[in-house]
C-alpha cells in the first residue's frame, strides 16, 4: 500500500476488492489524509447519481422487438450450428449456494451496472430509435459535472480556513486532486482586528478548476468556533480588459 491513495485504491476500496490487510492500511491513510477522504466522498456521491442516473434504464421495459429479435434467434453450438432446446432444458432447477461468511467491507454495485446500464443504453438506441437517451444521459452528464464542481469548491473553503488559521503571513497552501487537474493555492497577506475586536485576514486565492484559472483577493474574519467566513472577494483583472 503506497503513502498516496490514488483514485483506483480509494474505487476498490468502496466497492469491497481489497483484502483486509488493505482496507486497514486505506482507512488508517484516510484518518490522516484529509484531501483523500474529501474525494472518497466524492466518489461516494458520484457512485449515488450514477445508480439514480441508470435506474429509469435498468427498470424500463424492453422493446418487444428487441424481445422478438432475441427469441428468434436460434441456439448457437460450439461448431456454430443451430441448436433446438431440449425438453430437459425447460425443466424447473433448484439453485443451491453454499453458505459464506459475511463481507464487512464496503460495497458498492455501481461500476459493474455502469458498463451493463451503458449496453442497454447502446441497445436501446440502436433497436428503438433513441427513445430520448441523449438528451437523458446529457443531462446526467452535467449533473455528475455539477457534483464533482461542488467537491472542488468544498476543498477551496477547507483549503482557505486551514491557511488563515495556521500559516503566516506570505506563506501559502495549496491543495491538489490526485490527478492534479484541479488545483488551488491561498495565501494569507495581513491580519488586524476590525473594530468589534473580531481577527480578519486578507488573502490571494489562486484556483484552476475545471480547466479555469483564476486569481482573486478576498478578506475573511474568524468566527468563535474557528471559522473564517469571507466578507468579499474581488477578481484580479485579466490582461487587456482595460
Amino acid at each position: 500500500m503506497t503513502e498516496h491513495l490514488d483514485q483506483n485504491t480509494l474505487i476498490a476500496y468502496l466497492d469491497g476488492e481489497l483484502d483486509d490487510e488493505a482496507v486497514r492500511a486505506v482507512e488508517r491513510r484516510l484518518r490522516l489524509d484529509e484531501t483523500a477522504r474529501l474525494r472518497l466522498d466524492a466518489l461516494q456521491k458520484s457512485a449515488a447519481l450514477a445508480r439514480i442516473a441508470f435506474n429509469d434504464v435498468l427498470h424500463a421495459p424492453v422493446p418487444e422487438r428487441l424481445v422478438d429479435t432475441v427469441n428468434a434467434a436460434p441456439d448457437q453450438g460450439r461448431d456454430g450450428a443451430a441448436r433446438r432446446p431440449s425438453p430437459a432444458s425447460h425443466a424447473p432447477r433448484t439453485k443451491t449456494h453454499a453458505p459464506t461468511a459475511p463481507d464487512r467491507r464496503p460495497r458498492a454495485s455501481w461500476r459493474l451496472a455502469l458498463p451493463i446500464a451503458a449496453t442497454i443504453v447502446g441497445v436501446m438506441i440502436g433497436v428503438g430509435g433513441g427513445y430520448g437517451v441523449m438528451n437523458w444521459r446529457a443531462g446526467k452528464s452535467q449533473e455528475m459535472a455539477n457534483a464533482l464542481r461542488q467537491h472542488e469548491l468544498l476543498a477551496v473553503d477547507t483549503l482557505r480556513n486551514s491557511a488563515l488559521e495556521s500559516q503566516v503571513s506570505g506563506r501559502a497552501m495549496t491543495w491538489k486532486s490526485p490527478d492534479a487537474t484541479a488545483t488551488a493555492t491561498i495565501t494569507p497577506v495581513r491580519t488586524y482586528q476590525d473594530k468589534n475586536g473580531q481577527f480578519c485576514r486578507e488573502y490571494r486565492q489562486q484556483t484552476h478548476l475545471q480547466g479555469k484559472a483564476n486569481e482573486t483577493y478576498g478578506l475573511a474574519c474568524r468566527t468563535p468556533d474557528g471559522q473564517w467566513r469571507p466578507r468579499y472577494l474581488i477578481s484580479t483583472p485579466k490582461a487587456g480588459s482595460f
